[in-house]
């Protein structure tokens, strides 16, 4: 069917397949589940473990198809990892830890949000504002720690007024290459040390 077809290809999934896609109120629920005989990745280190059982199905919130609500179905599996001696929960492809959100639409409203206010992000996409900052602070929380610094030559330091009230944040810039690097609470010195200390200086 060339809709699981799209649906598998959007998700990126090699070793799952599409059960099953149901239509319900102007909504889209698809149901998935591993491919038979596939082994999966463990989700502490990702070494390829047999599938030793499965968990009870999760719900995940997937980015609009053509305009529709998604609702993804798994079961999750847990394998037997070799190098961590241990059973544990798959590494699932659509999924960051135990986040209700997919990571397709993590990013897709975390985008939006670089363009629109939160509130507006959560009307166009009709989901709560809660939701849309779940979604930021996920896909903060996945920069920071895939982030490369790369060799920064020079920084820029700016002091922003987050809200009324003299509350400050201070941002360090890499002025080559255009880029965000640090924000920290406050305009003090004891602020910006505490950015050289993150990077060990």
């Amino acid at each position: 069917m060339l809709l699981k077809s799209i649906i598998r290809k959007t998700l990126g999934v090699k070793r799952h397949w599409v059960k099953e896609v149901n239509f319900t109120d102007g909504a889209v629920v698809i149901k998935l589940d591993i491919r038979r005989g596939c082994k999966q990745p463990c989700g502490t280190c990702g070494v390829m473990g047999r599938v030793r059982d499965r968990l009870r199905s999760r719900s995940w919130r997937h980015a609009p198809l053509w305009g529709m609500a998604v609702t993804l179905i798994y079961a999750p599996a847990r394998v037997t990892c070799p190098r961590c001696g241990k059973v544990l929960v798959e590494a699932i492809p659509w999924s960051q830890g135990k986040s209700r959100l997919s990571v397709g639409l993590i990013w897709m409203l975390s985008d939006w949000c670089k363009l629109l206010p939160w509130q507006q992000v959560a009307r166009l996409f009709g989901v709560h504002w809660s939701t849309v900052a779940a979604a930021v602070r996920q896909a903060v929380v996945y920069g920071l720690e895939h982030r490369q610094m790369g060799r920064v030559l020079y920084i820029g330091i700016d002091e922003l007024s987050q809200r009324k009230g003299h509350v400050y944040i201070t941002n360090v810039y890499d002025l080559q290459q255009k880029r965000l690097l640090w924000s920290g609470p406050g305009r003090t010195q004891e602020t910006l040390r505490a950015f050289f200390k993150e990077q060990g200086n």
